[in-house]
């Protein structure tokens, strides 16, 4: 695993994503496979990792994480030759359970901008909850980005931090999704906006 993420992942992954990989390998993957030669690892062997992942409490998104980095490793080692078949292949994964979103009622969005009223971060707070946009991507929003007169505001890009201590904050192109989006907030995120 750590010969995939050298030789093959530091240059062509984004740095958010790379420290995740790092975390995952050497948090869930080195723990569980990482003493095994790479052609001794079986679909059981993945198998098991994946419900121990998820005897301990972890997400189901976090194993599917997990899974699919090591899904990519171990395709990069079918094809260098190295492995006959990629594992994971033979693994199912748990299925994964998605968190229900609860957005603010009616009679709770009152109290929220009460309580960010004093807060440097007021307005950006209020675009996040009038527009549906991502901290991230609110925090890297630019004047370029919102056409005032159609009512619209352009997602291409979101701030990131990078996850290690004194990390810094860098501009990735692209939304979590991957794909820009315009977003017609109603006129009160532009009021917010204008403040």
């Amino acid at each position: 695993m750590e010969e995939w993420l050298t030789t093959f992942c530091e240059n062509n992954v984004k740095p958010l994503p790379l420290q995740s990989y790092q975390a995952s390998i050497k948090n869930h993957i080195v723990p569980a496979i990482g003493a095994m030669e790479l052609q001794a690892v079986t679909g059981t062997h993945i198998q098991r990792l994946y419900n121990s992942m998820t005897r301990a409490g972890l997400s189901g998104k976090t194993v599917k994480n997990t899974s699919a980095i090591m899904h990519k490793a171990f395709s990069v080692a079918l094809k260098q030759g190295i492995i006959a078949a990629n594992p994971c292949d033979a693994a199912g994964l748990p299925k994964a359970e998605r968190k229900e979103i609860h957005p603010l009622a009616d009679d709770e969005i009152p109290m929220f901008l009460s309580a960010i009223d004093s807060s440097p971060m007021r307005n950006a707070y209020a675009l996040c909850l009038f527009s549906g946009l991502r901290e991230r991507e609110c925090l890297d929003l630019s004047w370029g980005q919102v056409d005032f007169e159609k009512g619209q505001i352009r997602v291409s890009q979101q701030l990131q931090l990078e996850k290690v201590r004194g990390g810094r904050y860098y501009i990735v192109p692209g939304t979590k999704s991957g794909k820009p989006r315009t977003v017609e907030p109603p006129p009160i995120a532009f009021e917010y906006l204008r403040a």
